[in-house]
């Protein structure tokens, strides 16, 4: 409304949608805005074709505009240095917490539901069941959420550590809870742990997620290809891992070395 509301749906055209599209951009709405506005519609259409209502979908073929590519909002990553810069920042309380996220990659609603009994510290392994999502303790978000994440010696030692002078200790317990047993809220854990640490690190623009993507470059950087990191990760694919921190992998890769005998001289 006003662009479609008053057609009726077999009179709407292709250049109807592109209108609704344009006149969604000259509000100053952001590239991502009007594509989630538009597809509804080209979910309407597209149910309508496959009921026999309308002959065409109008929206097929439709471009819309992505929008400048702004490398702020990209995934961005610590280097090494800056992640030992914001990890000596950050106070005791929360050292460890920060340290964990950097390395496993969990997603922070994934991290304040994990419990003690989802750690494997002797095979240095955790496994991500459950997360915390609007409030409601639910499953992964897709079924390759549901995963194995693989832990470093360090990390398990200190895990170990950090159990035994833990006052909720048993399985069924958080391994980073709220001075209650409660789950943590990711609010206060950016504005409490991450934020003032960056700042006093010098990124200020590091966040809870930064921290995921950290663990992403520094897989790449150890070797690790899409698909491992991937199942580190729980995305849903490798193409949708390497499209996302494509430009994280490091660019000092070595020369390619081809056997002799196939190159002509």
């Amino acid at each position: 409304m006003p662009t479609l509301g008053k057609q009726r749906l077999t009179a709407i055209e292709p250049r109807d949608i592109k209108r609704l599209a344009a006149g969604l951009s000259n509000e100053r709405l952001s590239a991502s805005t009007v594509r989630n506005a538009i597809a509804p519609v080209r979910a309407l259409f597209a149910t309508e074709v496959e009921e026999g209502l309308v002959r065409s979908n109008p929206c097929s073929g439709l471009r819309l505009a992505r929008g400048p590519a702004d490398p702020e909002n990209r995934a961005r990553a610590l280097t090494p240095d800056e992640l030992r810069r914001l990890l000596s920042e950050a106070s005791e309380e929360w050292r460890l917490l920060l340290s964990f996220l950097a390395q496993t990659g969990l997603r922070i609603g994934e991290l304040v539901v994990l419990r003690w009994g989802d750690l494997d510290l002797e095979t240095r392994r955790l496994r991500v069941r459950r997360r915390l999502y609007r409030g409601t303790i639910d499953t992964p978000k897709s079924r390759f959420g549901a995963r194995d994440v693989p832990l470093s010696t360090d990390l398990a030692a200190r895990l170990a550590k950090h159990r035994e002078a833990a006052y909720f200790q048993t399985d069924a317990d958080l391994v980073f809870p709220t001075r209650t047993g409660t789950p943590m809220d990711a609010t206060n854990v950016l504005n409490r742990a991450v934020k003032p640490a960056a700042r006093r690190a010098g990124v200020p623009w590091a966040g809870l997620h930064t921290l995921r993507h950290t663990c992403a470059s520094m897989l790449f950087r150890s070797g690790w290809n899409a698909k491992q990191v991937q199942m580190v990760l729980g995305h849903h694919s490798p193409a949708f891992t390497l499209a996302t921190y494509v430009h994280l992998i490091p660019d000092d890769l070595p020369e390619p070395v081809f056997p002799a005998e196939v190159l002509p001289e």
